[in-house]
């Protein structure tokens, strides 16, 4: 007895839905935000009705190439079916956060470019303790590299 089935629409949006700390959405073909989950309001503070239709483009820092980032990404996502990186993005309140980024080029089955889907996941706080740990290994290699060459530690 084969229990697969295809997939229900309904219950994998309710799977989207129920990711708080996911931003997930569509993008359009030409880089226009098109739907907006529960996750993505939490993480990003704008909601579906004022983010939807915006470009994509409002999610990225301006300092580090806003609209035309975004484009160049949607770009690597549609020659490579899928990209995945890490960079600052922005809140509706200015506000910036690490992020890991997935972006995937959605196609039908005979290879048409129908939309892309994005993934957002905040790792301030990973990123954050990960350069802390590379500063202190990197002031301990200073410590032991200016001192004699004989020391003893008592504890």
């Amino acid at each position: 007895m084969n229990r697969l089935r295809p997939p229900d629409p309904q219950e994998l949006a309710l799977f989207i839905e129920s990711v708080p700390d996911n931003a997930t959405f569509l993008i359009d073909l030409d880089g226009f935000i098109k739907s907006w989950s529960k996750g993505a309001e939490q993480l990003t503070g704008w909601a579906a009705p004022d983010v939807i239709g915006q470009p994509l483009g409002i999610l990225y820092p301006l300092d580090q190439g806003g609209e035309d980032a975004a484009l160049r990404d949607l770009a690597l996502a549609q020659k490579g079916e899928r990209t995945r990186d890490e960079g600052w993005r922005v809140r509706c309140d200015g506000s910036e956060f690490y992020a890991e980024a997935t972006i995937v080029a959605l196609r039908q089955e005979d290879g048409t470019l129908l939309s892309f889907g994005q993934m957002l996941h905040d790792i301030t706080d990973r990123k954050a303790a990960e350069v802390a740990l590379a500063r202190n290994e990197q002031h301990l290699r200073s410590i032991l590299t200016t001192v004699p060459e004989a020391m003893i530690v008592i504890d």
